[in-house]
């Protein structure tokens, strides 16, 4: 793992304003030399590849969000093909949680009733990676 140059002099600085502090103006001179040893214990290429695959996961949730209301597209439409009035469905607000086996979405929506009444309704639904909705409840 390489270090840039810009952080290095940055380190070096700070190192530098530290021994004046500390010992006074007599150190102001010295030319302060800063290595970064890798921890032979860690393994950075799994942690760049674990990484890399919780960046992806997450690229394919969020691309199951529309990017104008923030809704989840196919639990948009399940839910308007469900609805008295699929025209009056109005989306308020969605949120999701990563489970890692599956997606938590919760909905909160507005449309009409059986009566022609606007109401404020929520579902939950498991989703999996892949946009499909595996199950549905209200809540």
């Amino acid at each position: 793992m390489r270090i840039s140059k810009l952080t290095q002099l940055f380190y070096r600085e700070y190192y530098r304003e530290l021994l004046i502090q500390r010992f006074g103006n007599e150190y102001s001179d010295i030319i302060t030399f800063i290595s970064f040893i890798p921890n032979r214990n860690v393994d950075y290429e799994k942690i760049l590849a674990d990484n890399k695959a919780k960046t992806e996961r997450e690229n394919r949730i969020l691309r199951q969000l529309s990017p104008w209301d923030g809704s989840h597209t196919n639990l948009k439409r399940l839910i308007k093909a469900n609805m008295n009035d699929p025209k009056s469905f109005e989306h308020i607000e969605t949120t999701y949680k990563d489970k890692e086996d599956y997606i938590l979405v919760q909905m909160k929506y507005r449309g009409k009733n059986a009566f022609g009444a606007k109401v404020i309704d929520m579902v939950t639904a498991k989703v999996d990676v892949d946009g499909n909705i595996l199950s549905i409840s209200n809540k």
